[in-house]
């Protein structure tokens, strides 16, 4: 079992630079693509997208603030939306290639981005919210794609890649077809893995994660290619980090006994690193965090079977930590995807 990676959510060294609910349909494969003219590191359109397969008859609009969150097997994903009480939960599509995919959501659901690997190769997906393919294009010079991020405005994306040529990690900013692809930061060829993990809503700074061995640490850095900024110490384990709606706060995952995710917790912070502190209880199999619109509650995946809370579900807490209560119950390992504020 896999938990969905926005990087939106995925993954050291000082660097330079079974709910309710009907099946609303699967999203489209089959559409014709607009896709990229191929610069940097960009191949031109096609590709195997490695996506899911039927039509859909378009996706339900969310009016309302929601959580997205996804489950999937080995052979089988669905994105289900929930009201951020609990109530109304609903598949809102499926696709069985979930567990194989980079997904990343604009802040109001409207558009989706897809990164997925099939025999002909990588590739990026942009949809609309009825599941239409707008456009896609095979992605060139890269490989292991780790997280994706989208602005706004779904008019940029970023994620991580390991250069083929350099075999360094990288992580690269690109167009929404995929085109004007360009190196935001180079990291090198030390660490083991490097994860985009969220966009600030404006488009202007990347979260990110570096990882080396039994640590991770927490960076930012601006998308034009500024110099990344550590936002967690180093030789701890931190990642997973997403802006709150108005881009001042971070919400991460960190875990006391290196890399093990039984002793996660969710951690917030200001978007520059300053007051890091916990918002979940030590030893729980915390991930996903996400902020609610307004900012003043964090929403987080927990999988009891490893964690000390109750029952497998999605949790809510202020940013303090107080009022920590289950949202709804879900399957094992069912992961926020992103929070919707239409």
């Amino acid at each position: 079992m896999k938990h969905i990676v926005l990087y939106v959510a995925l993954a050291v060294a000082t660097v330079g630079c079974g709910g309710a609910g009907g099946d609303l349909g699967a999203v489209v494969s089959g559409a014709s693509t607009c896709g990229g003219d191929g610069s940097v590191g960009v191949g031109g359109d096609g590709g195997d997208s490695g996506g899911s397969g039927g039509t859909s008859p378009g996706l339900t609009p969310l009016t309302q603030p929601t959580i997205l969150s996804a489950f999937s097997t080995a052979k089988a994903g669905s994105v289900y939306a929930t009201n951020l009480d609990g109530s109304g939960r609903q598949v809102w599509f499926v696709d069985n290639h979930l567990a194989d995919q980079q997904n990343a959501f604009t802040r109001n659901a409207r558009d989706r981005f897809v990164i997925s690997t099939g025999k002909k190769g990588s590739s990026l997906e942009h949809r609309g919210s009825d599941g239409s393919l707008i456009s896609r294009s095979a992605l060139t010079g890269y490989t292991s794609y780790s997280g994706l991020a989208t602005n706004s405005q779904a008019s940029l994306v970023v994620t991580a890649g390991l250069n083929t040529a350099t075999s360094h990690w990288q992580v690269i900013s690109m167009t929404a077809k995929g085109t004007s692809a360009k190196t935001v930061v180079d990291l090198g060829s030390s660490p083991q893995l490097v994860t985009v993990s969220d966009l600030s809503p404006d488009g202007s700074t990347v979260l990110f994660s570096v990882k080396s061995g039994s640590s991770s640490q927490e960076f930012s850095c601006g998308t034009i290619g500024s110099s990344a900024t550590p936002l967690t110490p180093a030789g701890q384990y931190f990642d997973s980090g997403s802006f709150s709606f108005d881009g001042s706060m971070v919400t991460l995952t960190g875990r006391s006994n290196g890399g093990d995710p039984t002793s996660s917790q969710v951690y917030e912070m200001g978007s520059g690193g300053t007051g890091l502190h916990a918002v979940s209880p030590a030893s729980t199999w915390a991930f996903t965090p996400r902020f609610s619109p307004d900012g003043q509650s964090i929403f987080f995946g927990e999988e009891v079977s490893n964690g000390s809370l109750a029952s497998n579900g999605i949790y809510r807490a202020g940013i303090d930590g107080s009022g920590l209560a289950l949202v709804y119950s879900t399957n094992p390992g069912e992961a926020i995807l992103t929070l919707v504020s239409p």
